[in-house]
């Protein structure tokens, strides 16, 4: 248009110092300092920078999102939950029998109220029949003692045959109550509902043999040569079999063939394995299988 200038302007060095030396330059000046203050503040609202969340065409507003919550939970430290294992060895070298009958140790009140974690040492004695007769007290802080032995004087064993004649026989218990964290994957992706899942916890485990595949292992930890074992040469194999819970967890340990100085360390080894939990027709289901643990030197 006549008349009307056009301003176009260049930064260069010599352009704000001819500037401040009068009055309309201070005031262009003043004006493009508005207009970058302006020009910031409004990038910076459409950017979020200010605070406001961040969305996006694929998934909107992360509050908006419904994973949005799972994530910020799995950032948290889960809560720690009562877990009991139990290991039982044979003593005088009769095999621990099969267990037919089985009742869980509770985790007493006031440990979990504390947060005390304890361990049992107890001997069963074993009548001809497979009931526990008599259940003596070895080792233990007293207030996990009466839960466990509660618990033992339920279990039923299979009859202990020698020469064709039930026989009784003492077994050694260790009963550990622990506080672990619950496993992310709950039951391997399945949802259960708590009358699902005690239902389930009620039904005998599913032997793994020549059948179904063992669960896969998700954690294992290398087993420690007990010092008195390695000073003294002792070299060997110790066969355990296990029972894994609903979550895969090692819920029950027993020495199939020991190597009495190398028995804890293999015990020690497998109470910290974790497996996927064993699916059977879709559902979690307790399982058991045995696995060996060779301790040997290198000469």
């Amino acid at each position: 248009m006549p008349g009307h200038e056009k301003a176009v302007v260049c930064l260069q060095p010599n352009f704000f110092s001819s500037c401040r030396k009068n009055i309309h330059g201070r005031r262009i000046l003043m004006a493009m300092s508005k207009t970058c203050f302006w020009a910031v503040l409004m990038l910076g609202l459409s950017a979020g920078i200010l605070g406001q969340p961040r969305t996006t065409s694929n998934h909107g507003n992360l509050r908006d999102n419904p994973s949005y919550e799972t994530r910020r939970f799995s950032l948290q430290k889960r809560p720690l939950l009562p877990f009991v294992q139990t290991v039982m060895r044979p003593v005088g070298g009769i095999k621990v029998p099969p267990r037919i009958k089985d009742a869980d140790p509770v985790y007493p009140n006031t440990a979990l109220e504390s947060r005390v974690r304890g361990v049992v040492m107890l001997a069963a004695v074993v009548a001809e029949s497979g009931s526990v007769s008599n259940v003596i007290l070895l080792r233990s802080s007293q207030v996990f003692a009466e839960s466990a032995i509660i618990a033992v004087r339920q279990w039923q064993f299979e009859p202990t045959m020698a020469e064709g004649k039930p026989i009784t026989m003492t077994i050694d218990i260790t009963v550990y109550f622990d506080l672990k964290e619950e496993p992310m994957d709950g039951f391997g992706g399945v949802v259960l509902s708590p009358e699902e899942e005690e239902e389930l916890s009620r039904l005998p485990p599913i032997r793994l043999g020549f059948g179904p595949p063992r669960p896969k292992l998700l954690r294992s930890v290398p087993p420690v040569y007990p010092d008195r074992a390695r000073r003294a040469g002792i070299q060997g194999e110790v066969l355990l079999e296990v029972e894994t819970d609903l979550r895969g967890r090692i819920k029950n340990i027993i020495v199939a063939k020991s190597v009495s100085e190398l028995d804890e360390g293999a015990i020690q080894a497998a109470r910290q394995l974790i497996y996927e939990p064993f699916l059977y027709n879709g559902k979690p289901r307790k399982a058991i299988f045995r696995f060996t643990t060779t301790f040997f030197m290198n000469r």
